[in-house]
């Protein structure tokens, strides 16, 4: 049973989906936002089985660029291959660029 990502729902000034992620790290961080994510498309996010796994690896000029990315091929292999996935692995570097690495 995986551990309860540490985000919350708030309310937002648009119809966008807006919730808050937190995490000890940033990889962390990163978790808990894609966890909302799911959250946010099932009921019950739990009832997603591991079946396949996928590897993602992206460069951006900052962090927030960088996750953004991060949540939109989520939310892309969600539309397009009908995958709903929790983050497994994942490694977040700062630096210019800030790299992602993840499956």
């Amino acid at each position: 049973m995986r551990a309860r990502p540490d985000y919350e729902f708030v309310e937002g000034a648009t119809s966008d989906l807006c919730f808050v992620a937190r995490g000890e790290t940033l990889e962390g961080a990163f978790a808990a936002a894609a966890e909302a994510l799911l959250a946010a498309t099932l009921d019950d996010p739990e009832t997603v089985e591991e079946r396949e796994r996928r590897r993602v690896a992206f460069d951006e000029p900052d962090l927030e660029l960088l996750l953004l990315r991060f949540l939109n091929e989520l939310v892309y292999l969600r539309d397009a291959e009908a995958l709903l996935l929790h983050p497994g692995r994942l490694r977040v570097e700062t630096g210019d660029p800030a790299r992602l690495d993840a499956e």
